[in-house]
């Protein structure tokens, strides 16, 4: 029989001011592993950090190593400061077997050790105003570090190893499948409202139905859509096919475009830690929210 591990339900640890970093012992954390056929003292313990081997931001199964390792200590410091680092903690017996528990390490520096040396990350979404992630968004940021992610169907992405203090731009981008989510039914709701006859009743659908980006909404943007609709064009004049709205931005409900749309992130000073860059994604020319906002494309990373 497998022995039975029993991890301490998280430990926390502070940074050495010295050292900046600090270790634990895989004995560390023990809490009361036991097996029935091996004395207590006679039980063997490693360690190893889980990795997040998807870079998806979520822990799961398929993210724990399966071969036992040679570990008996970790280190942490001061880029894991903040952060709960999950730790897998393994026990093996007398006989060679081994099973494992997770546990996790909060990881801190009350002595200010790693002032200055603390990196910052920019965290945040794609998603429609409904909540769906959006795919296929290239997200650039510049400033200190120039680099580009392409979002998968959570449009969650991430800029690690930043540094505090720094100023960044994150500016969201996609440009493709202009008809996606467009047919007359928008063409019908839009005319509505620019007779009046029936308002749209979001700032996103509005931005949305300003198909040529011209600040308003006309029978100019019922052409611009029209033609695409009948591949009479490939794309909208002046736009793109979807635009990303700075969610921290509090669009006037009746007007949108009484004040410059904000479709960049500006991080000033970044903090230590998480900083978030969230957007609202908006398809132009769907004001129906027919768009189909997600594929099966994996994550990419480009450095220019």
């Amino acid at each position: 029989k497998l022995p039975t591990p029993v991890c301490h339900n998280g430990l926390s640890i502070d940074i050495m001011p010295l050292a900046k970093m600090v270790e634990l012992w895989a004995v560390d954390f023990d809490a009361s592993s036991f097996d029935y056929c091996t004395d207590q003292d006679d039980l063997r313990f490693r360690v190893n950090r889980v990795v997040d081997r998807n870079n998806d931001g979520v822990i799961t199964p398929d993210d724990y190593v399966t071969t036992v390792p040679q570990f008996d200590s970790v280190q942490f410091v001061c880029s894991d400061v903040g952060l709960l680092v999950n730790i897998q903690f393994w026990v093996g017996d007398a006989a060679g077997n081994w099973d494992f528990c997770v546990t996790y390490v909060d990881v801190q520096d009350n002595n200010n050790a790693c002032a200055g040396s603390r990196p910052a990350s920019i965290v945040g979404t794609s998603k429609t105003e409904t909540g769906a992630g959006v795919a296929n968004v290239d997200v650039t940021i510049s400033g200190d570090m120039n680099n580009m992610l392409t979002t998968v169907n959570d449009g969650n992405f991430a800029f690690n190893n930043l540094i505090e203090g720094n100023d960044y731009t994150v500016t969201p981008m996609r440009n493709d499948d202009v008809r996606n989510g467009v047919s007359t039914y928008d063409l019908a709701l839009i005319s509505k409202h620019v007779l009046s006859v029936e308002r749209l009743d979001s700032p996103y659908k509005m931005t949305a139905a300003d198909a040529n980006q011209s600040g308003n909404i006309s029978t100019l943007d019922l052409v611009a859509i029209r033609k695409v609709i009948l591949w009479v064009a490939n794309d909208f004049p002046n736009n793109t096919s979807w635009r990303f709205v700075d969610k921290d931005q509090i669009l006037n409900p009746t007007n949108p475009f009484a004040d410059a749309i904000k479709e960049v992130k500006n991080i000033n000073n970044a903090a230590d830690g998480f900083n978030k860059a969230d957007f609202i994604a908006v398809k132009v020319g769907d004001v129906s929210g027919d768009a189909e906002p997600q594929d099966l494309n994996t994550i990419d990373e480009r450095t220019f």
